[in-house]
This record gives C-alpha cells, sequence and structure tokens, in this order.
C-alpha cells in the first residue's frame, strides 16, 4: 500500500507534462501578441486545444490527488483495479488486539468455572459417598474430560508400607481399572516415588506427549501422586499450561475424596483382610432385618469358615496364615455383587450379607465361591503351595424370626453341619419354625 507522500510523488511527471503543454501554448501566443509570427487559422486551433487539454489534465489530477489522499483517512475497500487489500477503519488494529484480549479472558473464565464444578462435585461425592473406587473413577473422569488426558494412573502409598508406592486406580480409553485388573507391565512410574517424596511436580515432553507426575497431598500429608500423559498433535502451548494448572488445582479435592474413605475404612473395615468389621456388620445387617419384617424383604446370610485354619497356622506360620486370610477375602469380594457386603464376623470366619435374594441364589453363591477358593492356587509367605477349602453355611430370612440373631445362628448351624459332614461344602439351613 503507498503512503500518502508516495502519492503525492507519483503525479510530478504528467503534472510536468501538461506545463510543457501550456509552455508551448503559452509560447505561441507571445509570437502572435508581439507580432514575430502570424498564426495561421489551424496552428490557432490546435494551440487552444492543447492549451485546453492542458488545464482539463492538471484539473484531474489535483482531483485524482484529494480522492486518494480521503481514502487514506477513510475505511473501506481501495478503488476497484487497485489491487490493494481492504484496509482497517482507523482504530480497527487496537480494537482488534482488545478484543482477542477478552477473548482469552473469557476463555480462562470458562476454564475456570468448569475446574470449580468439578471440585464441587468431587466434594459433594465425598461427602456423600464413601465407595473407594466410584469416588476415585468420578474424579479421574473429569480430570481426563478437563486437561484431555489420553492415560491416567492414581498410586498411593501402602497401608503395610508407606515407602511402597502402588497402582491403585487406572483410567485409559474412558474406562477406569482398579487393583488387580491393572496391568502394571503397561504401567509408566518413572518419577512417582521422587514426587511422591519431594512433593514436586515432573514434567516431561516428548513429540508427541506431555507427561505430568504431580503429587495428591491433603493438609501437608502426600498420599501419592498422579501421572498423566497428554496428547500434544492437537493441543496449544497455552492449553497445555491450562490443563498442567487445571491438574494441580482439581488433584487437592481428589486427595480429599481418597482420604475421607480412609478416615471411614479405618472404622469399619478390618485392616488385615480389608473386609468390613463385625461391629459394622452388625449395624448394616438391623437394616435390612428391619425392612424384612416391615416390607416383607428377602435376605439371606452366608457364614464361612477356612478349613483347618489352625494347622495352617502350625504347619506354615502365622505369616502365611494372614497371607491366605487376605487371599480368601479377595476372591468373596470379586465373587460377589456389588450390594452384597463381607465381613470378618472373627478369626477365619467371613459372614456374607445377601440383600433381596432367595435360598436358592444364596447357596449358588456360597458353592461358587467355595469352588474359586477350592481351585486358587494360594502360596505362602515362602513362595510354598498352600491348599485351602471352606466351608460354609447358608440361612434366609423367615417370617417367625423376630431378632437377627436368629438368622444369624441359623446360618452358623448350616455352617456347623457341613464341617460335621467332612467340610469343603455348602449345607442350607432348612428349618422352619423356631426353636426356643
Amino acid at each position: 500500500m503507498k503512503t500518502e507522500p508516495e502519492n503525492r510523488h507519483s503525479i510530478i511527471v504528467p503534472f510536468a507534462v501538461c506545463l510543457v503543454l501550456l509552455a508551448f501554448a503559452g509560447y505561441y501566443a507571445y509570437l502572435v501578441l508581439t507580432g514575430r509570427h502570424t498564426l495561421r487559422p489551424i496552428e490557432g486551433v490546435m494551440a487552444l486545444a492543447t492549451a485546453g487539454m492542458a488545464l482539463f489534465c492538471i484539473l484531474l489530477l489535483f482531483q485524482i490527488r484529494r480522492y486518494y489522499r480521503d481514502s487514506l483517512e477513510r475505511p473501506g475497500p481501495w478503488p476497484q483495479g487497485t489491487g490493494l487489500p481492504e484496509r482497517p477503519a482507523p482504530g480497527t488494529e487496537d480494537i482488534s488486539a482488545s478484543a482477542t484480549e477478552n477473548l482469552s479472558k473469557l476463555k480462562n473464565l470458562a476454564n475456570q468455572v468448569e475446574v470449580l464444578s468439578a471440585m464441587r462435585e468431587i466434594s459433594l461425592l465425598a461427602s456423600q459417598d464413601v465407595n473407594f473406587e466410584r469416588l476415585v473413577e468420578h474424579a479421574l473422569a473429569h480430570v481426563e474430560q478437563l486437561i484431555g488426558t489420553s492415560e491416567i494412573t492414581l498410586f498411593l502409598r501402602s497401608q503395610e508400607d508407606k515407602n511402597v508406592l502402588r497402582a491403585q486406580a487406572r483410567r485409559l480409553d474412558g474406562k477406569t481399572l482398579f487393583g488387580s485388573k491393572i496391568d502394571l507391565a503397561a504401567v509408566d512410574s518413572t518419577h512417582v516415588a521422587q514426587v511422591a517424596r519431594y512433593g514436586n511436580v515432573k514434567r516431561e515432553e516428548t513429540a508427541k506427549t506431555l507427561d505430568l507426575t504431580v503429587p495428591v497431598m491433603v493438609d501437608r500429608e502426600i498420599l501419592g501422586a498422579v501421572k498423566a500423559k497428554i496428547g500434544k498433535e492437537e493441543t496449544s502451548p497455552e492449553e497445555l499450561e491450562r490443563a498442567e494448572l487445571n491438574l494441580r488445582n482439581i488433584l487437592s479435592h481428589i486427595g480429599l475424596a481418597i482420604k475421607t474413605p480412609t478416615l471411614y475404612d479405618r472404622a469399619t473395615l478390618d485392616s488385615l483382610t480389608g473386609l468390613y468389621t463385625k461391629r459394622h456388620m452388625t449395624a448394616e445387617l438391623s437394616k435390612l432385618f428391619a425392612g424384612c419384617r416391615r416390607l416383607s424383604k428377602s435376605l439371606a446370610v452366608i457364614m464361612l469358615d477356612i478349613d483347618h485354619f489352625k494347622n495352617i497356622n502350625d504347619t506354615h506360620g502365622h505369616l502365611t496364615g494372614d497371607i491366605v486370610l487376605r487371599e480368601v477375602a479377595g476372591i468373596i469380594k470379586q465373587q460377589i455383587r456389588e450390594y452384597d457386603s463381607a465381613y470378618r464376623y472373627g478369626g477365619e470366619e467371613i459372614c456374607i450379607l445377601l440383600p433381596d435374594t432367595a435360598a436358592r441364589s444364596a447357596v449358588s453363591v456360597a458353592e461358587r465361591i467355595r469352588q474359586a477358593i477350592e481351585k486358587a492356587r494360594l502360596r505362602g509367605d515362602r513362595n510354598q503351595k498352600v491348599p485351602v477349602t471352606i466351608s460354609g453355611g447358608v440361612a434366609v430370612f423367615k417370617k417367625y424370626m423376630n431378632k437377627l440373631e436368629n438368622i444369624i445362628a441359623e446360618a452358623d448351624s448350616a455352617l456347623y453341619v457341613a464341617k460335621q459332614s467332612g467340610r469343603n461344602q455348602i449345607k442350607y439351613s432348612k428349618q422352619r419354625k423356631r426353636i426356643e
């Protein structure tokens, strides 16, 4: 685009030509007026035509110059045929920069609203639900949505050894896996121990991904770390920085969500087996029993006992006995439904509550558990094979039962029959009336 001074210089040449034409016309007039030359008619006509054309061209050039000068000060397109791009209006550059800045601020505000909304939902869920897996799955789903991660793994300290970090949850392709279902060979734990020890943040970039390892902290206590992979191919540098900030902000609430069930678990879970305690069972059974009496709901109770558990302790040691208890508890939790619950009733005895379950289904569940434990290849503290079987008794709620102890007593009685009948079997209590 030419500037105003350049437009001014561009008319000098045609302006000079017009002056030359006027000079010739003036020279002819001078000769005629001084009598030095007799002007023929044709010459007079040509002189007048030349002078008129020169004057017209000068006026036209000044008009064109005025048009260009006005067009420089006025927004809009250049005249057709000039080939010049459309010019912004005066001050438009400042307006455009301001609009870009405001748009960036709006995006940041929208992002902050999303983060705050996610924090609020996680906090609400933590106050209403104490199920670890539901809490973590909900939290990781929010993280996945906010930062656009392709993979995220939650590492938490082991309850037995605080120096050991284990992958407790892993979200990949929209699915969250927990515990033994996680393929540990595919989990990248680089920098996790260091981050969980010092509370710093590790950032690693490759051509395609950004790896972020961030500590999970609550009240200055480091519970573990989260490792997230973010794809870089379709993500701008600003979005990557925003993702890192979002991850740091939301992890504080994830830490609270994780710690909330931890406090609850200390009061309701058995530290060795991970099953609920007998005290908690009494509270839950009381609610279920009331529902059976008032609303005619069904309820089944399974009592299980590890066969010859004393011999396992005497032969292999108490450490192996603890391992067997823990493994058996894990198998039981895998075999029952989400709304069923298992409790360590005492020693090697385990009780299972099955709401809305009839006798036939309860016996089927107990038999499935028995077979799973019998087929399991359990090993002790020295990697030695330890064959394990269980016996079980099943009882269901009956109309004559007026105390919750009745259903426990019947299940325990059926368990006694199973043991007396040779163990490694399930028996159902067919008692039809209360025995005083």
